[in-house]
């Protein structure tokens, strides 16, 4: 945890090095380019920060936490300890996990968005069913999981892309023929298919 904090600030600080030593034009006159934000800044990785983020779950989330947030992950252990469980059920040591958490203590954010766009990155021929409570709700992280694919820190990480003319509100297709198909758990009329991967 501690090498990844330190790996995060020497490549936000080499980034601010870089962007102070090319001076860029604003107006009539040449200054030097102002203060980006940390958000900004993260958007071009660097090779070891695209590495990272394709072979550890971990480094995926707080990277995609800091993205869509705009702030840095917390370090409360829950969150280390979430995605080390999560990390077992992707390297296949367990098949099944139950996550219990309170509201508002990144469940969906980690074993939904975080989760299906990270497998989706390692294997564009998977196929995810999302199941929730109701189909907004199913349609809202759907969206999320797209929004984040179609990010350029993501696609600059990974190769998957999601196929033109192939996305709805709950469900998108990657140009593999992965994807994912969102629906409420209690719809009467939908029959899960062993094809899909379930989350």
């Amino acid at each position: 945890m501690e090498d990844l904090d330190l790996l995060e600030n020497y490549l936000v600080q080499q980034r601010k090095k870089q962007n102070r030593s090319n001076p860029r034009f604003y107006g009539w006159h040449v200054h030097e380019a102002p203060f980006v934000k940390e958000r900004e800044l993260a958007m071009a990785m660097v090779p070891v920060e695209a590495n990272l983020i394709r072979s550890d779950f971990g480094a995926f989330v707080r990277h995609a936490f800091r993205m869509v947030h705009g702030e840095k992950l917390g370090t409360q252990p829950y969150v280390d300890h979430l995605c080390h469980m999560i990390t077992q059920l992707i390297d296949g040591e367990i098949d099944r996990l139950l996550i219990n958490l309170p509201p508002q203590h990144l469940k969906s954010f980690v074993g939904t968005i975080c989760l299906a766009a990270y497998l989706l990155g390692k294997n564009p021929r998977l196929r995810i069913l999302l199941t929730a409570y109701n189909d907004t709700f199913a349609e809202a992280l759907c969206g999320k999981i797209r929004d984040i694919m179609q990010s350029q820190w993501y696609q600059q990480a990974f190769a998957t892309r999601i196929k033109e003319g192939h996305s709805r509100a709950n469900d998108f297709q990657t140009r593999e023929g992965g994807g994912v198909f969102a629906a409420a758990a209690n719809r009467r009329n939908h029959r899960p298919s062993r094809r899909f991967c379930h989350l």
